[in-house]
Parts: structure tokens; C-alpha cells; sequence
């Protein structure tokens, strides 16, 4: 039996971490898991590990090395370019996603993945992409068809229902005249009774409408100017949806997650366009005009998302014989 695993951080990883942790552990591949703690990071997310297999280290790069030099396998939350000085440690099984459809650039993610040991794919379109570059790429790591798996472990645990409407953040793909445009509506839906709150994500310094690092909180000065009293998720974003009626976004890949939790909208008003990223979700029959989130509201059945390959979740059953069959050969 293989002594530990660490996960390193990557918020919107957690939930397909958690299923992967449990999958090992069923494996007997591990025994103890260690988590690279950050803000907001909660036992939780951590759902499907009891919390006696695992424990939390400081975010410390020493201190993250000088784990992973005693563990067997590792998984990457989020794109390996962030993380290249882990990876020079050695005889390790690392472990990642697949460069998702939003947020980072595609071929420098795949790039920053040639030395991953397995990459976990979500769906069949993203399968054949993948064998479509192996080649050109040099790539050697193994593809796991792992399928949405964690959206079958999400379900509402909280009674409390924090936001009417959870607006998820996109970085890097709005205008200045875009981001007024969305805090424009999102204050008519504050003005029309709703509850509403923005969920940031990490951004660095690229243009969001969030509080975030290196640009002006275009949010807190329009709820100052136009007293839109719009707040700010303070928790991650698989915390905030369980809390929500309606998750609504541009493009972000958080409306996969929140499938069969909530109602899920996404926003076309600026139309489905490459730049938007929102291409993904042609045919799963979500997109709506923000005119239209106040018929979500009123209506009792989920309006889900199927049919476009990112909703591929019916990959579920195979997840852990996949896995399995990709992570023993490796282990000899």
C-alpha cells in the first residue's frame, strides 16, 4: 500500500479532488491524505474523505516540498504552470485535470501538463481533443475518462438559502463596458426584492468585476455610487451554489457543478462568441437573456443543463475503473 497523497490547492478542483481522494482510498492506493490549506478552504468541501485520513499544512513552498517528498502521489488543483517547483521532485504519480474550456490559456496548459502521470478528462469531446494533440504536444501522460463524477456527489445540504441569484465571476473576458452593463441588471434584481451576490474568483491582475487583486473593485464603488447594495460571496463557489436558487454566469464552468442543485443560467445578452468562452454550452439549453432570471425564480423545476458535451456527466459509474485501471500499472 502506498504510504500517503497530497492535494495541492485549487478551489474549483476540490469537489473532483474529494472523489478522486475517495477512489484512492477505496483502492488502497492510500492511507493518508494531506491538504495544502488556504482561505476559506473547509472540511466541507472535503466531503467524501473522513476527516481522519487527511490533515492541512500551511501554504509554505518549503513546506509543501518537504511533504511531497515523503508521499507517492499528488494532485494538482488548478494548472501545474503554477505549480513547476513541486514537480521537480521525483518518483512521484502526478495527478491532474484535463485544461478546462475556461479561465486559462489551452496550450499552455496542456504544455505545463507533458509530465503529469495522469490527467483526468471530463468528456468525450475533451478526449479526442487530447489524442488529437498527444502527438503534436510530445505528450505521455495517461487520459482518464473521468466524467463530471463529483456532480453526482453534489447535493443542497443547506436548508438556507443565502442568495436568490449567485452571479459567478469570470475573469479576463469583459469590457469596462461589460462589466457596468452586468452590474446594471444585477442592481434591478437587488431594486426587484432579490438577493443577490457576486462570487469572485482567483484572478491576478486581469479585468473581473470582483474584488481582486490589481484592479479597482469595480464592484464596491458601483454599490457606493449607485447604492446597489450587491455583496460579495465570502465562501468558495461549491459552498455558495449549495445556497443558491439560481447560479447564473457568462461562461464559467461553475454551472456544471451546480447542475442538479440549482437552477442554472447562461447569460447570452452579449451573445455566444468565442471570446466569451461560452460556446461550451451550445445545445444544453440554459442560455438566457438576465430579463429572463426572474422566470427561474418563479418556477419549482430545475432548469438543468444536458445535451451539450461539457454536461457529459453520465460518465459517473465508469470513473473509479477507470482511475483504477490507469493508477496500478504505475504502482508496480
Amino acid at each position: 500500500m502506498i504510504s500517503s497523497a497530497i492535494l495541492i490547492w485549487g478551489d474549483s478542483y476540490i469537489p473532483q479532488a474529494s472523489l478522486v481522494f475517495k477512489h484512492l482510498l477505496k483502492l488502497g492506493v492510500v492511507s493518508n491524505i494531506y491538504v495544502v490549506d488556504a482561505k476559506n478552504f473547509s472540511s466541507r468541501q472535503l466531503a467524501p474523505i473522513e476527516s481522519d485520513t487527511y490533515q492541512k499544512l500551511t501554504t509554505s513552498n518549503d513546506d509543501i516540498v518537504s511533504v511531497i517528498e515523503k508521499v507517492d502521489v499528488v494532485y494538482f488543483g488548478g494548472s501545474p504552470a503554477s505549480y513547476q517547483e513541486f514537480m521537480r521532485v521525483s518518483n512521484k504519480i502526478f495527478i491532474t485535470g484535463f485544461p478546462g474550456v475556461q479561465g486559462e490559456d489551452f496550450y499552455e496548459g496542456v504544455l505545463a501538463r507533458k509530465k503529469v502521470d495522469i490527467l483526468l478528462i471530463n468528456n468525450k469531446s475533451d478526449l479526442n481533443r487530447f489524442n488529437l494533440l498527444k502527438r503534436d504536444f510530445e505528450i505521455s501522460s495517461k487520459p482518464v475518462l473521468y466524467g463530471y463524477s463529483f456532480v453526482a456527489l453534489m447535493k443542497k445540504k443547506s436548508k438556507y438559502i443565502e442568495n436568490d441569484i449567485l452571479f459567478v465571476d469570470q475573469k479576463g473576458i469583459f469590457s469596462y463596458r461589460e462589466i457596468f452593463y452586468i452590474l446594471r441588471k444585477l442592481r434591478y434584481l437587488v431594486k426587484s426584492g432579490y438577493r443577490v451576490s457576486v462570487q469572485p474568483r482567483s484572478i491576478g491582475s486581469e479585468i473581473s468585476i470582483h474584488e481582486g487583486k490589481g484592479v479597482a473593485s469595480f464592484l464596491s464603488l458601483f454599490n457606493i455610487i449607485f447604492r446597489a447594495k450587491i455583496r460579495t460571496s465570502r465562501v468558495p463557489v461549491s459552498v455558495a451554489i449549495e445556497c443558491s436558487k439560481v447560479v447564473v454566469s457568462i461562461s464559467s464552468t461553475a454551472l456544471i457543478q451546480a447542475n442538479n442543485i440549482a437552477h442554472v443560467a447562461c447569460v447570452s445578452d452579449f451573445g455566444i462568441k468565442k471570446r466569451l468562452l461560452n460556446t461550451v454550452f451550445v445545445g444544453a439549453g440554459i442560455f438566457r437573456l438576465f430579463s429572463e432570471i426572474e422566470e427561474l425564480l418563479r418556477g419549482s423545476e430545475l432548469q438543468l443543463g444536458e445535451g451539450a458535451p461539457v454536461f457529459d456527466s453520465n460518465l459517473a459509474g465508469n470513473a473509479y475503473e477507470n482511475l483504477r485501471k490507469a493508477i496500478l500499472p504505475l504502482l508496480k
